[in-house]
């Protein structure tokens, strides 16, 4: 499992309180989302992976802050009242504000907004985010015949009989 999904089931676990409270089903974002596949009785919170921006200015030293965007797409039956997107997005923010995943910074709100209504259903869109360090992984040097060169230490060898000194490679390294 890739580090991305890992994130997503942290989260959806964060979540779990809203699907005991049989408040809405926390899932993944379906492969095809569509509304047919809204299937509760009151509500449903896909939640998907959205990506990372890229950083304007790129670190030199390779290492970079990038934060991690998390999609959660409510659907609910009614928009205001109880059981409405309205409530749903206030006990998501209580779910998951401040809170840690596996890795990265507390998540914080990115952004929040109606998506639209179709065949009575609203669907209300929340953006998460996590910022993170992001750290490339660099290959070795191949070396000149293809695996990994050892590293060289020189060093002034004396011989213990005659006394005599040269430069060559260290013994002890």
């Amino acid at each position: 499992m890739s580090w991305r999904e890992e994130m997503v089931a942290s989260l959806i676990a964060l979540l779990a309180p809203i699907t005991e409270a049989n408040r809405a089903a926390v899932e993944r974002m379906p492969d095809k989302p569509s509304y047919e596949l809204f299937k509760h009785p009151a509500a449903a919170v896909w939640v998907g992976y959205h990506g990372i921006p890229k950083a304007s200015q790129p670190n030199p030293g390779g290492v970079q802050d990038g934060v991690a965007h998390f999609d959660l797409t409510l659907l609910t039956r009614k928009l205001n009242g109880p059981k409405g997107s309205l409530e749903l997005v206030d006990m998501i923010e209580q779910c998951v504000l401040a809170k840690r995943l596996d890795r990265g910074s507390p998540i914080f709100w990115v952004s929040d907004g109606f998506g639209g209504t179709e065949n009575g259903i609203w669907r209300y869109d929340v953006v998460l985010g996590v910022q993170l360090p992001i750290v490339p992984v660099s290959e070795p040097d191949p070396g000149p015949f293809g695996g990994p060169a050892p590293p060289l230490k020189f060093a002034l060898l004396e011989d213990e009989v005659s006394g005599d000194t040269s430069v060559g490679t260290d013994p002890g390294a």
